[in-house]
């Protein structure tokens, strides 16, 4: 599977067996800058914002499976990047321009992690 987002906002998930999209993810309000599978390839994470035009933006989290949003963070942006686990994933906060991490356990809603 591959992942590429566009600036319209969506996200498309590539069967690279067939060379076809096996899903089109929409629901992002601007640019997609960044995608990031989980280790285990269940969950992709999506991200909107964080360039001068739309400063502001989003992470989604979707699943790869079923092509279904399961959480969204607002106020984040690219870059993006899961720990090695897969049970974390750190975000630009778009406001303060500082990285965040959430919990991102596959089918647990995305919970903010105190940063020293």
């Amino acid at each position: 599977m591959l992942a590429a987002g566009d600036d319209s906002g969506c996200v498309t998930l590539w069967n690279l067996d067939s060379l076809r999209p096996a899903h089109v993810l929409r629901g992002h309000s601007g640019g997609v800058h960044a995608v990031a599978f989980s280790p285990d390839g269940r969950l992709v994470a999506s991200a909107s914002g964080g360039r001068w035009i739309q400063p502001t933006g989003e992470v989604k989290f979707w699943d790869v499976e079923s092509g279904q949003v399961h959480a969204t963070l607002d106020g984040c942006s690219a870059p993006i990047a899961f720990r090695g686990d897969g049970l974390a994933l750190a975000a630009t906060l778009d406001a303060r321009r500082k990285t965040a991490v959430w919990t991102a356990a596959p089918y647990a809603l995305p919970q903010p992690i105190p940063l020293p």
